[in-house]
């Protein structure tokens, strides 16, 4: 970013109308559809000139500085691979397996770099390659930085004979958090079906709550672990002592207990919550330590 509001100072454009998060996602968004600066135009989005011309200018003084960004480790070995077949053919005869995690984040340029280390032709006709992904199509949420939901949908389109292996046993939630979930994901139209169950059939009610700002979702979220703390303590024969914490305290760097007015009941040990994210609530200074080393 520092490089890119360099150029456009160089290039006199003002800041307040070509901003340089504006000319950053012009750049990242023409890398994902693997375009060098000279193919910026054929961008699907309208842009003005000066965002190509920037492109062209951030590129070269890359090079120039032997540096690379993001986006680059995809685009630049993508690049190498479609255009050196002695490379490409290199890390076949290094490798006949590849696996890829969250598959349903896969942008294009990251699927066409898949498909350079693992063409399907490859898979087809060698029976000892093979590709394996993991991914789950309902979890798809990055689409703003360019991951096509189509790719994980399609993906037995482009490797044809594939196996789908569906693991439909949830073992996080809880009955009524699934229920609750196929219902919202049912209108989606462009999905994969998995009838998805669970052993966990604790009866935990769902709740919603729509917040008018995020101070507010704050003070509704610290009143449920204030009541969830003063069931814990009421049932229980642990030791405890008072701590306060107020919504303010997390949007504050300098404490995170500044009022006394509100106090609830924390446990300090043998506390089922603390122990699961290996804090330890029973002295404020220790919170205070392992909320700012976490924030």
């Amino acid at each position: 970013k520092k490089l890119i509001r360099r150029i456009l100072k160089e290039m006199d454009v003002d800041p307040k109308k070509v901003q340089p998060n504006s000319v950053s996602y012009f750049i990242s968004q023409c890398k994902q559809e693997l375009l060098l600066a000279k193919d910026s135009r054929k961008l699907s989005k309208d842009f003005l000139p000066v965002f190509h011309k920037a492109y062209a200018r951030y590129e070269s003084e890359l090079r120039n500085s032997h540096v690379v960004d993001f986006d680059d480790l995809i685009l630049l070995p993508y690049i190498i691979l479609s255009q050196n077949q002695d490379v490409q053919a290199d890390l076949h005869s290094r490798w006949s397996h590849l696996m890829v995690d969250e598959f349903q984040d896969t942008n294009p340029a990251q699927f066409e770099l898949v498909k350079l280390l693992m063409p399907p032709s490859k898979v087809s006709s060698d029976q000892q390659a093979s590709i394996f992904v993991v991914g789950d199509d309902a979890q798809s949420i990055y689409s703003f930085r360019g991951s096509k939901i189509e790719i994980i949908l399609n993906f037995d389109h482009t490797y044809p004979g594939a196996k789908e292996i569906i693991l439909n046993q949830n073992y996080r939630s809880t009955t009524p958090i699934l229920k609750l979930a196929e219902k919202v994901i049912s209108h989606n139209p462009k999905q994969k079906k998995k009838d998805l169950f669970t052993e966990n059939s604790e009866d935990i009610r769902v709740q919603y709550y729509l917040a008018n700002d995020e101070r507010d979702e704050a003070k509704y979220i610290i009143k449920k672990i204030q009541d969830q703390y003063s069931t814990n303590s009421s049932n229980s024969s642990t030791p405890t002592e008072t701590v306060t914490l107020e919504p303010e305290d997390f949007f504050d760097n300098e404490s995170m207990f500044k009022k006394q007015d509100d106090e609830y009941t924390v446990a300090t040990d043998d506390d089922p919550v603390s122990n699961m994210f290996d804090v330890f609530l029973g002295k404020q200074q220790s919170l205070q330590t392992d909320f700012m080393k976490y924030r």
